[in-house]
């Protein structure tokens, strides 16, 4: 008599093999990010690099990426430099959103703001407008989503950016 696997077991048989393999290649991106860093000379390259290490360890590591928040931040305050400060606060409201601390996630990122409109980037600002968004929206604060979403999706069409402003039109469509 042959035994057919139910599909759960199957697929939970899978998902086993091939999340191993796509966390060593995760570990492989990690690993390289880091050796990059170690070799940068530039600042603006450290910058690039403290934010995909960020990126990368967010989902699984959150405090792991605030260490690379904070190293962005310091970056930001030796150079005095308004791009370092906005990536700084930018990555430092996303962890404070991911922790579910909205006051310091709204602060963090309206310091970015303020580091974005000094840059006079319209994309950053639109960034910067839809995390308030996502943090006023899990706060219960509809207004203010409402308001913030508007301003992204303002933002985005000054940028012609199509798969921002379709991503904020679908997150404005479910508000109502």
């Amino acid at each position: 008599m042959k035994k057919n696997f139910p599909p759960v077991r199957l697929s939970l048989i899978l998902f086993f093999c091939f999340s191993s393999f796509l966390f060593s290649q995760d570990l492989k991106k990690i690993d390289s990010l880091q050796n990059e860093l170690a070799k940068a000379k530039n600042d603006s390259v450290k910058a690039t690099i403290l934010n995909s290490l960020f990126l990368e360890y967010a989902p699984s590591d959150i405090e792991k990426s605030k260490s690379y928040s904070d190293r962005l931040l310091d970056l930001a305050k030796t150079k005095k430099d308004d791009y370092f400060y906005y990536v700084a606060y930018f990555v430092r409201g996303i962890y404070h959103l991911k922790v579910s601390e909205y006051d310091n996630s709204a602060q963090s990122l309206k310091q970015a703001l303020r580091y974005a409109e000094k840059l006079d980037n319209p994309l950053f600002i639109a960034k910067i407008y839809n995390q308030l968004s996502k943090n006023y929206t899990y706060t219960n604060k509809s207004d203010s989503a409402f308001f913030y979403i508007n301003k992204t999706i303002e933002y985005y069409k000054k940028t012609n950016n199509y798969s921002g402003l379709s991503d904020a039109l679908i997150v404005k469509a479910s508000y109502h």
